[in-house]
């Protein structure tokens, strides 16, 4: 995965634990390279300076990581992450799990997040035909991660892999630290056979989210194993027949 910050991350920390600090650095610097916004490189690097006694490199690095979640955070509505108590079985039937707004009076929506908690009512009750009838029109005016995660929760709903699928990476090209997209996406990509795709994509969503704010870890880790179980035994010849689909 020679495109993917997913490797060179993972090497960094490695290198960290091992008290490699140069071979760390070069590792989350090519993260970096690849995508300039990824947060977790950056901590990383801050990291490597704290081993090295670079403080004042390591808190400007530190700060950097902060701005870029600082920043995705505020272009997000905080109503649609994944809460950490629902499972991959509720997502695979399409059920929406996300909270309610908390106290914020309905005058203080914008137009959008009022349409927005209008589809997700649509999606609670299986209506998923009627609440992309609501959030389909957004598209031409807005472009979250929130909102293409919302239409692809309709889509899994109606078991429309190919049209989920598509609707969840737009969410990750949108936000590339979105822990909820990346999980999203992995189960989609396992309803398709799609094993090693979905794996990747659950790692992903572990790296980003290690508190476990946004998804369960427990669950996603054993999604994660599952997937790469299949992914093992596809690659070996175990399953002679395949049932899913490719997507490029």
């Amino acid at each position: 995965m020679p495109n993917s910050v997913l490797p060179f991350y993972c090497i960094g920390k490695v290198y960290l634990v091992t008290k490699q600090p140069n071979e760390a650095k070069s590792n989350f610097e090519k993260a970096i390279k690849l995508n300039s916004n990824f947060a977790l490189a950056y901590s990383g690097l801050g990291e490597v300076m704290t081993a090295q006694g670079n403080k004042k490199k390591a808190k400007d690095y530190f700060q950097q990581a902060a701005l870029i979640g600082m920043a995705r955070t505020n272009t997000e509505t905080t109503n649609s992450v994944l809460p950490t108590n629902s499972s991959v079985s509720n997502l695979n039937n399409g059920q929406n799990n996300s909270p309610s707004v908390p106290t914020t009076p309905t005058q203080q929506l914008s137009p959008f997040e009022l349409e927005l908690k209008k589809a997700r009512s649509l999606t609670s009750r299986k209506k998923w035909q009627d609440s992309l009838n609501v959030l389909m029109p957004l598209t031409k005016s807005s472009q979250t991660t929130n909102l293409y995660i919302a239409i692809g929760d309709n889509y899994s709903g109606m078991k429309q892999w190919l049209s989920a699928q598509q609707a969840y990476r737009k969410a990750v090209d949108l936000n590339p630290n979105s822990a909820a997209a990346f999980y999203k996406l992995g189960t989609v990509m396992f309803e398709v056979n799609e094993f090693q795709t979905a794996a990747e994509a659950f790692e992903k969503s572990l790296i980003l989210d290690q508190n476990g704010t946004t998804i369960n870890r427990l669950e996603v880790r054993k999604m994660a194993d599952k997937a790469n179980e299949r992914a093992r035994e596809l690659k070996s010849g175990k399953k002679r027949k395949f049932l899913g689909i490719g997507f490029n």
